[in-house]
């Protein structure tokens, strides 16, 4: 029954916390059409879980892992407050940035090397909490090829189709000789809104992230998570590939 509350109470948290920041939006850019609004209400969803499970990560680091960490807030900030404009190029530039500063988020706050791209620091993190599992007692052949299958689904989603589109978006663009003054005019002249087409790319990213906050069985067990936070973020990620790794780390713990 606590859980259930617990439950309510975060909804409820988040529902207060949209109005207040569609009142904001409101304030700055004028009314939205109510499919723009349920977009923003997705979007919005989306980085309060991520926002709420990442503080309890990050809860106790220090200040170069949290100023990387706000870093990575501005940056999707930044991106819905462009999508909104009209802009449908940046905010991807914006995503995959975050992506980046929120694996070195991660490896900063357990004292790890940061490396250069976000394939080799995905890598790298998700290879050692692989073993981390792996090295639990009482594994059968077939648990650790499930393990196995289930850590690389996850690493080959997270480079391939997530951070691999947004590359995608960024580099293939059909207006690329386009002359200076009217970039800028159609840049700062607000266009028809299309924030679905952003949308699902902005949850992904945030269901990603939040997913690498709990990819470490060790902090799930020492009880740095809320267990109802994680219970509510798996109840609303729709992603097969991260749910099945949440799954199969909360089986262990």
């Amino acid at each position: 029954m606590m859980t259930e509350i617990n439950k309510i109470s975060i909804s409820n948290d988040i529902d207060k916390d949209f109005n207040n920041f569609l009142s904001i939006i409101v304030d700055k850019f004028g009314r939205l059409t109510s499919d723009s609004i349920q977009d923003l209400k997705e979007i919005h969803k989306s980085l309060y879980i991520n926002r709420m499970i990442a503080n309890d990560l990050f809860f106790n680091s220090d200040t170069n892992t949290r100023s990387l960490h706000n870093l990575n807030q501005h940056l999707l900030i930044g991106g819905i407050m462009l999508m909104i404009t009209g802009d449908n190029y940046t905010p991807y530039f914006l995503l995959r940035g975050s992506l980046e500063s929120f694996i070195k988020s991660i490896l900063l706050n357990k004292d790890e090397k940061v490396k250069n791209s976000f394939s080799n620091n995905l890598e790298f993190f998700a290879k050692k909490e692989k073993e981390n599992v792996l090295s639990l007692v009482g594994m059968n052949h077939t648990e650790v090829s499930i393990v196995k299958k289930t850590f690389n689904s996850f690493v080959d989603y997270g480079r391939e189709e997530l951070y691999g589109s947004l590359s995608d978006e960024i580099h293939i663009k059909e207006d690329i000789n386009i002359s200076s003054n009217i970039y800028l005019k159609s840049f700062f002249n607000t266009r028809s809104i299309d924030i679905s087409k952003i949308k699902d790319k902005f949850v992904s990213t945030m269901e990603y992230e939040t997913a690498l906050s709990l990819l470490n069985i060790g902090d799930i067990k020492n009880g740095i998570f809320s267990i109802e936070k994680v219970s509510f973020f798996r109840q609303n990620c729709k992603n097969t590939v991260i749910n099945n790794l949440i799954n199969l780390e909360m089986k262990h713990i």
